[in-house]
């Protein structure tokens, strides 16, 4: 969902003119769209917790996972020393770390800083570019809004992930998110969690490959923003 465009309702009052309005649906809390992503966040930084408490029961099994950034792979075994092994592999993939960082400090209301970006959502960006005029209310106190438009086109939104310590973007958050859950991937496969003889299973494991198609294609960055991409790098 929130790859979506905002949908749009018939607006209840006409503008002063008389002319049909329309208003966008969910851009009446900046905030909410924030949570949403941030949630999102955590559900794929906390997938970590799943797979160490099963490759506790699975002491013989060795996996591979490779780092995103320098293509170099790690090793390692199931049993009593999982949480090690998972741990570092989280700690090769910069999106995830950034995942870590923005749910921890939301949920605990701390500074957490895995990543050494101390990363933050740079606010909410509408594209009413197809929406004709438009009419924007906001209470800056409650960080609430209403957006009015004139044509009933959809209104594409954008939330990107900053550097607090440094002048990096790291692109639209979303895009990140999906990088960090795609880091995951292989691993799972490897693992042999999941069945291609189960039909439940199998139906996973499709989805599971249409994400990483579709993750590879996805980029964090407008198409006039491409050489931001240099930001993107390791974490020393």
């Amino acid at each position: 969902m929130l790859c979506k465009p905002l949908p749009i309702d018939e607006a209840n009052t006409p503008s002063q003119c008389g002319a049909q309005r329309f208003r966008v649906r969910g851009a009446d809390s900046y905030e909410e769209l924030q949570e949403r992503v941030l949630e999102l966040a955590g559900r794929v930084w906390q997938l970590k917790d799943g797979l160490i408490e099963w490759l506790k029961t699975q002491p013989k099994l060795e996996m591979e996972v490779a780092d995103t950034n320098t293509g170099c792979k790690l090793v390692g075994a199931g049993g009593g020393d999982v949480r090690t092994t998972i741990e570092e592999a989280a700690e090769l993939c910069v999106p995830l770390l950034l995942c870590a960082d923005l749910y921890n400090t939301y949920k605990h209301y701390d500074d957490c800083n895995r990543s050494r970006r101390h990363p933050f959502l740079n606010g909410v960006q509408f594209d009413t570019s197809t929406s004709g005029v438009c009419g924007i209310h906001y209470d800056g106190a409650r960080k609430t809004g209403d957006i009015t438009v004139a044509n009933r086109n959809p209104v594409k939104f954008r939330i990107e992930i900053h550097s607090g310590n440094d002048h990096v973007n790291f692109g639209d958050a979303v895009v990140n998110i999906a990088r960090a859950f795609k880091h995951w991937i292989p691993l799972i496969r490897s693992m042999g969690l999941l069945s291609p003889n189960d039909a439940e299973e199998r139906a996973i494991l499709d989805d599971l490959r249409i994400v990483d198609e579709a993750v590879a294609t996805m980029k964090p960055f407008e198409p006039n923003d491409a050489a931001a991409e240099i930001h993107e790098v390791p974490v020393e």
